[in-house]
């Protein structure tokens, strides 16, 4: 089966450099393309927020590790010194 739709030239360019980057033919990333976006449908927004949750968490467990071990190294250093 064939279909045809109106692609602008640098949307087929952009494709064009993506086929070549994975050394395959333009049609073959076309049809990878519309498989994927058939069968993995996007994250909700409860879903984004949750992970947007998680990652904000991550990121406040390092800064609080890094503040620890930071305060720990100059309390030694202070030590030493004196």
């Amino acid at each position: 089966m064939r279909i045809y739709a109106p692609i602008e030239d640098q949307t087929v360019e952009e494709v064009d450099q993506a086929a070549a980057k994975k050394s395959i033919i333009r049609a073959q990333l076309l049809v990878k393309a519309i498989d994927f976006y058939l069968h993995h449908p996007e994250p909700s927004t409860e879903e984004l927020d949750q992970l947007r949750i998680k990652l904000d968490q991550r990121w406040i467990s390092l800064g609080s590790n890094w503040i620890n071990r930071t305060q720990k190294h100059l309390i030694s250093k202070k030590n030493w010194i004196n």
